[in-house]
């Protein structure tokens, strides 16, 4: 995680072989090590790095609202993080990590990103807060290619959580929200699809299985997937971290899907409150609960939303404006380091 020579070795192959005028990083680490920036500052080689997740000033990655306090005093976050064992559920390798990441800092190695990319401008904002310089920093969302037919779309009365099991995720939260459904209106209240793997897997699908509500897919993809979003109701993403964008927005406009989603981080600004979807504060059982049976009550809104949420899509995430964004930082970062 340090000096990884084979990553180094490959990675100087493939700047030779491509004539390379600028190395694009995400998630070096573990397997990439620090030294990546080690190397391209020691060779004055422009770096950008793409930002998904708060990364090198957090061991895990994934952070909650209350953690923000300490973005700008990262040190006092990763001895937190340790305490906690965040990154793979161990205070040792939490402690290593960390580590990795001290001696980077102090040896300035991250000095080495001529350009940062935020995929939201929730990212940029912390990442400054975090001592990035701001005329370093870009925002670039993600752009998305639509692939759904809307003439196949409909509504089956049921909603969709798509994502990992995870606390952080909100899976729990929500499977609270379907207890209340069933407790209140029973056979009557929609149904709720959880489609997703992880550690919680085995907890989600007992609490599946004594909600009659609830239906547990386990992992899926391609078509099935599609078929799934295609007869959604709306779209819901209850997280309880700071998600950097939140793609299953996206993937909910695609197919003209409303978006019912926590305020938590980039996801609300994918998301409009009382536009594209519906905004409720993480982990607020209560509140999202509430517009899911508004929801019910009102399905035109639902239609109303998701339209709006494609047309979104097709304005804000198109390609060409994603290249000619992509293309400006890249400018910035080469005519930077020379």
């Amino acid at each position: 995680m340090i000096y990884n020579p084979d990553a180094l070795r490959r990675l100087w192959q493939l700047h030779e072989k491509t004539k390379a005028e600028a190395w694009l990083i995400q998630n070096a680490f573990p397997t990439g090590s620090a030294a990546i920036y080690r190397e391209a500052k020691k060779n004055r080689i422009p770096l950008i790095q793409y930002i998904h997740n708060f990364r090198p000033f957090s061991v895990s990655g994934y952070l909650r609202p209350a953690d923000l306090k300490d973005l700008g005093h990262w040190s006092k976050m990763v001895i937190h993080e340790i305490r906690l064992g965040a990154w793979q559920n161990s205070r040792i390798k939490t402690a290593w990590f960390a580590t990795v990441l001290t001696i980077a800092h102090g040896l300035r190695w991250f000095d080495a990103v001529t350009a940062w990319i935020a995929v939201s401008d929730f990212m940029r904002d912390q990442f400054i807060r975090a001592g990035v310089p701001s005329e370093r920093i870009f925002t670039l969302r993600h752009f998305w290619r639509p692939v759904a037919d809307l003439s196949r779309t409909t509504d089956e009365n049921y909603y969709l959580f798509m994502g990992r099991l995870v606390e952080m995720k909100g899976v729990l939260v929500i499977l609270d929200v379907w207890d209340r459904i069933w407790r209140d209106r029973r056979s009557a209240g929609p149904r709720l699809m959880i489609c997703g793997d992880g550690p919680l897997r085995e907890s989600v699908r007992t609490r599946a299985a004594a909600n009659p509500l609830v239906v547990f897919k386990g992992a899926v993809g391609g078509e099935i997937k599609n078929e799934l979003l295609r007869g959604a109701r709306a779209i819901i993403a209850p997280s309880l971290c700071l998600e950097s964008l939140g793609l299953v927005a996206y993937e909910a406009y695609d197919f003209a899907k409303p978006v019912l989603a926590s305020r938590a981080g980039g996801l609300a600004e994918t998301v409009s409150d009382g536009v594209t979807g519906l905004i409720h504060e993480p982990g607020d059982a209560a509140i999202l609960c509430e517009q899911v049976l508004n929801l019910e009550r009102e399905p035109q809104k639902g239609v109303e939303f998701g339209r709006n949420g494609r047309q979104w899509l097709l304005e804000h995430a198109n390609i060409e404006k994603w290249r000619e964004g992509f293309n400006r930082i890249v400018e910035f970062a080469v005519s930077t380091n020379t």
